[in-house]
């Protein structure tokens, strides 16, 4: 990126990371650093990634099938 002079950092994470069960604070840390990755994340990465996405910086996206609405 320094050489190029240009790129994108993408962080991803899992959705136990931001709303972690009561009962499981352990596979909540884990989860948070560990990602399965899914068609929908890999578009959703692919995007982030792209020109098109010039614009968009300090976001969190969440790709989750719509598990969490309204959240």
């Amino acid at each position: 990126m320094q050489q190029a002079r240009w790129g994108r950092v993408i962080h991803i994470s899992s959705l136990a990371a931001t709303m972690p069960p009561l009962t499981a604070p352990d596979y909540s840390a884990c989860k948070a650093a560990i990602n399965d990755m899914t068609a929908s994340s890999m578009d959703a990465i692919a995007f982030l990634a792209s020109p098109l996405a010039g614009y968009i910086t300090g976001v969190n996206l969440r790709v989750d099938g719509g598990l969490s609405p309204g959240r």
